[in-house]
């Protein structure tokens, strides 16, 4: 599904061959999208935060934040996440790592799974919506 969202999430490379998981995932998606909505982040259209947000491997996740200048992101350890907000665009792409728990939970069950990853995106994008003076979803 091609969006043109404010709040993008990509996990292709992780759930790639699972088109019920890759459904959800829009769902999630849109989920995110329409709180934000709902709380007024879209009321000026000078001013609208754009989220992309990728989820990866633990191994990945370790890799990239290897990879990057971290003095240009946030890392927060306790969600695995690494994010950097480009106040000139008002993009911010985002790096969450999933553990080898999370994704066993993706094997288990539905449902916590998606609360997983609903925990772990909300906390990166309130964390910007705050620092830029919008109400947390």
């Amino acid at each position: 599904m091609d969006n043109d969202f404010p709040i993008k999430i990509n996990m292709q490379a992780l759930l790639a061959d699972n088109s019920q998981r890759n459904m959800a995932l829009e769902l999630l998606e849109a989920w995110f999208n329409f709180q934000a909505l709902k709380q007024g982040w879209y009321a000026s259209e000078d001013f609208v935060l754009s989220f992309d947000i990728h989820l990866v491997t633990e191994v990945d996740f370790s890799e990239k934040s290897q990879q990057l200048n971290k003095s240009n992101w946030l890392f927060d350890d306790e969600n695995m996440s690494l994010v950097n907000f480009n106040p000139s665009d008002l993009l911010t792409t985002g790096f969450i790592g999933l553990t080898q728990n999370d994704l066993a939970l993706a094997k288990q069950s539905d449902s916590q799974f998606e609360a997983c990853l609903k925990r772990k995106i909300l906390t990166v994008i309130n964390t910007i919506a705050a620092q830029n003076g919008l109400a947390i979803i």
